[in-house]
């Protein structure tokens, strides 16, 4: 009786296997490849089959084994080979311990940089570009997977980048105030103050003044005073008509209070 797996139970994934994933990447290979080259990297196929029986297993591996594993390979791939032929790839496998270095498979089957990138090969290397500019291709790449995948946030977010925020706030850039030598908050506080006195509110500075100065608020050096603005000195006039009216009223309440309590003392 077949076990059903429950629907929302994932299926666990296999742990990874690098003479697997060498051994499906050699058959990516295959359909492009002369019959020369599929037969010197016959040993290599037959090597890899060897180490992955052995680690499934866990112990010798029978020639009888590897013979058949590289008989289907060979129907699977649809390439006819006699059996002396295999029998001498999988004679030359047992002379081996390890799996070939990925720049000596890439010198048997004669790949290329660009024919690698297009076949998703990881495991081999490249006959016309070495392995410390592979690297060096592969993080400009992953930069480039970086910036894009940034932007794509940033325009779901509506964020500016990093270009547009410093054209918006070259002041960053430019550092006026190393030139005027002054702190920067020092220097970004006298700016606030210039553009509160002329009433555009700390506009340009990169942050919103918390409320615009009125011109009584604005520094007025000493000898040179000018009176207040008519709806501003009407504002103030009435005003302290206001407290002084509040204040005679609190004043009246406390005498009035103070009798009642003498009286009732009396």
């Amino acid at each position: 009786m077949t076990r059903i797996p429950h629907p929302k139970r994932r299926r666990k994934r296999k742990p990874f296997s690098f003479p697997t994933c060498r051994l499906r990447e050699i058959e990516r290979t295959i359909p492009t490849r002369d019959f020369d080259q599929i037969k010197a990297v016959l040993p290599e196929v037959a090597v890899t089959y060897r180490v992955i029986i052995a680690h499934r297993w866990c112990g010798g591996v029978g020639e009888d084994e590897v013979q058949d594993r590289m008989q289907q390979w060979c129907t699977r791939m649809r390439i006819k080979f006699s059996n002396e032929e295999i029998a001498e790839a999988i004679n030359q496998a047992e002379r081996r311990k390890h799996l070939a270095p990925a720049e000596r498979l890439a010198e048997i089957l004669g790949l290329e940089y660009c024919e690698r990138q297009a076949l998703a090969i990881n495991t081999i290397g490249a006959i016309d570009m070495t392995k410390r500019q592979r690297t060096i291709e592969r993080k400009k790449r992953k930069r480039e997977r970086d910036r894009i995948r940034a932007a794509i946030k940033r325009r779901k977010r509506n964020t500016p980048s990093r270009s547009e925020w410093l054209a918006d706030h070259h002041h960053a850039r430019t550092k006026p105030w190393a030139l005027a030598g002054i702190s920067r908050r020092t220097w970004y506080r006298r700016r606030a103050k210039m553009t509160a006195s002329n009433g555009t509110g700390g506009s340009g500075t990169g942050w919103s003044h918390p409320h615009r100065s009125l011109p009584s608020d604005t520094p007025v050096p000493k000898g040179n005073l000018k009176p207040l603005a008519p709806s501003i000195g009407e504002a103030v006039l009435a005003l302290a008509g206001e407290i002084g009216a509040i204040e005679q009223a609190v004043s009246v309440g406390g005498r009035f209070s103070t009798r009642r309590k003498n009286s009732r003392a009396a």
